[in-house]
């Protein structure tokens, strides 16, 4: 009831198509953890996927302005002028509100967290997960109030981190994380997975750094490493193809 309040209370009379956005913190609050987690992954998808049509369009910096949007409240803006204002607007307008949204469906996953009576390992999850979609909006914002590339392709770079913390948080509240169950491919895991994650997220980190810098040496950096990480994702594939089958034979072999 509180989140209803305070969101009817920034949309304004100006936007009353906000209101529509309203439920859905409310109704994420009751749902399961396990739910509450996929909702928010749902939300973060469309906001790094419209995050990357804004980098790719080199539309950053079509809005001046933030939080405020062409000089009314992210939350009065009227979605009306949003489009009539171009394409640009409408891109980085709407990355906005589905971050907002975003941020308020973290903070809906943290109180189901407590509806649900959760462990404390989850709780503690859920807190770090808000709080790291916080400093990535806030990151975000700075980078438009100081017209930074360099912020620029931190907000990027960093952004898949924080996605990779609410996939582990979603992982963290599924129904096996919960029963302590181990697959076979554990093994595999604990010993190429780390380097496989490390180095395609470093992969991650020189895209961007192509993308938004352009430099001769990043494209050449990045296409390099680019065999380098296709190779070890291959020998990893093939490890937890062999896990796989091992546990699947020794599963079968116990069967009476």
């Amino acid at each position: 009831t509180a989140l209803l309040a305070v969101l009817v209370a920034l949309s304004g009379l100006r936007a009353p198509q906000y209101f529509l956005f309203t439920p859905i913190p409310l109704l994420v609050i009751w749902l399961t953890p396990r739910g509450a987690t996929r909702v928010l992954l749902g939300f973060a998808l469309a906001l790094v996927t419209i995050g990357g049509l804004l980098t790719t369009y080199r539309e950053g910096m079509a809005v001046l302005e933030w939080p405020r949007t062409q000089k009314d409240g992210m939350f009065e803006y009227p979605l009306s002028q949003m489009l009539a204002d171009g394409w640009g607007v409408t891109l980085e307008h709407t990355h906005r509100l589905v971050a907002s949204a975003l941020g308020l469906v973290a903070i809906a996953v943290v109180m189901s967290t407590y509806v649900h009576r959760s462990r404390p390992a989850l709780k503690a999850a859920a807190w770090i997960t808000l709080l790291a979609i916080i400093g990535q909006g806030i990151l975000g914002g700075f980078r438009v109030l100081e017209v930074s590339q360099n912020l620029a392709f931190l907000h990027g770079t960093i952004a898949q981190a924080v996605f990779a913390t609410m996939a582990v948080l979603a992982a963290m509240a599924s129904d096996a994380w919960r029963r302590g169950e181990r697959r076979p491919t554990e093994r595999a895991a604990r010993g190429l997975g780390p380097w496989v994650a490390g180095l395609l997220y470093l992969q991650l980190g020189l895209g961007a750094w192509l993308r938004h810098h352009g430099h001769v040496e990043a494209l050449l950096v990045h296409g390099t490493f680019a065999l380098v990480v296709v190779a070890l994702v291959v020998v990893f594939a093939k490890e937890l193809g062999a896990a796989s089958r091992e546990g699947a034979g020794a599963l079968a072999g116990r069967t009476p």
